[in-house]
């Protein structure tokens, strides 16, 4: 339906869409969306400014809302101490075990986090729920309970009833 950039200064707009390469009425999958994640972030790195990306997505029947939430590094900003994990919980699933999914999954509690093992670790889920014949929608969900660089994440996620609610 629609594809929005929140918090970007240093990198326009136009040249994220650009990256970004799909349009409101393009129909994508969510591998496609993932892939066209991976090249905003080239481009950030291609001009050199540090990026935390994120992506919001809001589902309804088959469109979907995309919006991608930018935390750019200010000039001269030291490099950021690596995010540890402290903890992965899965939350909403019904359809696919917690084991199956932690065995899917490379996230362990104590290893650094990265955007690549992120999204590696949501392709996997994805790819899980797909193998079992399963719809999901996949959100994670990272929180900084002791304010530092330890982070718990959570994937929610959202099975369909029957009904597809």
């Amino acid at each position: 339906m629609t594809v929005a950039v929140q918090g970007n200064s240093r990198v326009a707009t136009a040249d994220i869409l650009q990256a970004f390469g799909h349009h409101a009425g393009d129909m994508v999958t969510r591998d496609e969306l993932a892939a066209a994640q991976k090249r905003v972030g080239d481009l950030y790195s291609a001009r050199q400014v540090g990026v935390s990306l994120g992506e919001q997505l809001r589902i309804s029947g088959k469109a979907v809302s995309v919006k991608l939430v930018i935390e750019e590094q200010a000039a001269g900003a030291p490099t950021p101490t690596a995010l540890v994990l402290d903890k992965v919980e899965f939350q909403g699933n019904r359809k696919v075990s917690t084991a199956d999914l932690e065995a899917a999954t490379k996230l362990r509690a104590g290893a650094p986090v990265t955007n690549e093992l992120l999204s590696a670790d949501m392709q996997a889920i994805q790819a899980l729920y797909k193998s079992k014949n399963a719809s999901a929608s996949i959100q994670p969900q990272a929180t900084y309970p002791n304010h530092d660089q330890h982070v718990v994440l959570v994937w929610s996620i959202h099975e369909p009833d029957k009904a597809g609610n």
